[in-house]
């Protein structure tokens, strides 16, 4: 049975049989968050072979640890951190294993949807455009911290740990001023074009 997202018992009964040495529950988890993790490696500004390098170094080494490994609530969230402890010992060892370029951050796509959430269904595909574009421009924290909290459905505090912020306070501030920025952008430029903008967007409406 193919793992669905957000199912933490079924994930933790998965790692229970890949702590027993089963490896097509190993290779299951590794597949399907192999995806995730790369995306969380290009947003960082990690060349595209240095996090496929970081992704298999990070697997190994929960493999070989797996007996002495208990997940007691969030599978997701353990190789997450786990992960991102491996890309910032890369990031510290060694500087030419990261790529800050600009222009190509910009290109990146950013590979999850909060259309729902902030658009009517009915929407344009114009502004769907805009909304994946405000999403683009804000900093590589703000769409980092959105797609933990968005997408993969982490709590303040959990991601509060991984990005190693201040406090919980903090992180709602981030994703709060994320939401801020581009629902002003896309308000300003329906005011201007004369379009309209959403009524449907009551989970953005506070943090």
């Amino acid at each position: 049975m193919p793992l669905a997202v957000n199912q933490n018992q079924n994930e933790i009964e998965l790692w229970e049989k890949v702590r027993s040495g089963d490896l097509k529950s190993f290779n299951e988890i590794y597949r399907f968050y192999y995806g995730k993790l790369m995306y969380i490696g290009r947003q960082l500004h990690c060349n595209e072979d240095t996090t496929k390098d970081l992704i298999h170094d990070t697997f190994v080494e929960i493999y070989e640890r797996r007996e002495s490994i208990k997940i007691q609530s969030s599978l997701k969230f353990y190789l997450i951190r786990c992960f991102k402890s491996h890309l910032y010992q890369n990031i510290k060892s060694n500087k030419t294993h990261l790529m800050v370029v600009e222009e190509e951050k910009k290109n990146q796509e950013f590979v999850f949807s909060i259309q729902q959430e902030m658009i009517q269904e009915e929407a344009s595909r114009e502004v769907l455009a805009n909304v994946e574009k405000e999403i683009n421009n804000l900093t590589s924290r703000q769409r980092e911290a959105m797609y933990y909290f968005y997408k993969e459905g982490l709590d303040y505090d959990e991601i509060t740990e991984l990005m190693a912020l201040k406090n919980r306070r903090s992180t709602q501030n981030l994703i709060y001023e994320a939401v801020k920025i581009i629902k002003s952008r896309l308000l300003l430029m329906t005011i201007l074009v004369g379009g309209w903008f959403c009524k449907s967007h009551n989970c953005l409406t506070e943090i």
